[in-house]
């Protein structure tokens, strides 16, 4: 990298990147706070289904990211390299819960390594692969789904 010392957009590269690892540190923190809210249940007081269903609300976020966020909240006590990896700036949020998605404690160095050379893209076909249902379950759950339905006898609407 060039000396940044005395380039004005050098000391904006430097705060880009002061920020992005402070930003990390605060994702990871919020992470923390997700999983241990999950635990008190407190979510159902609010009405809520589970705890993506309150994260969504409250924080105004979709409810796929919030699934997200929550499995990693949950995923990263596990995981503590990739934790590290949000922490310090290392890898994105957008990164660390779809790693989280499949990532274990024996895996998560090697996976850190390639998950920096790699968009965010590939790391989610890459869980959405490691995760996906084996075809037999898949089928079976074909086979046994079904839906009933008849007239009610007056006509007045279907059941």
């Amino acid at each position: 990298m060039r000396n940044t010392n005395s380039d004005p957009a050098g000391s904006l590269v430097q705060a880009i990147d002061s920020l992005h690892i402070d930003i990390g540190a605060r994702q990871r923190k919020l992470l923390t706070h997700v999983a241990e809210f999950d635990k008190t249940g407190r979510w159902r007081l609010d009405d809520c289904r589970d705890m993506a269903h309150w994260l969504s609300g409250r924080l105004r976020i979709s409810n796929w990211v919030s699934r997200k966020w929550v499995h990693a909240a949950h995923a990263l006590p596990s995981l503590p390299r990739l934790a590290a990896a949000l922490e310090s700036g290392t890898l994105s949020l957008d990164k660390v819960v779809e790693l989280a998605r499949f990532a274990t404690p024996e895996t998560q160095r090697k996976l850190i390594a390639w998950a920096r050379r790699v968009s965010p893209a590939a790391i989610r076909q890459r869980a959405n692969d490691a995760t996906r249902p084996p075809l037999a379950r898949t089928q079976l759950t074909e086979d046994e789904r079904y839906l009933n339905w008849w007239w009610f006898d007056d006509d007045s609407g279907l059941h």
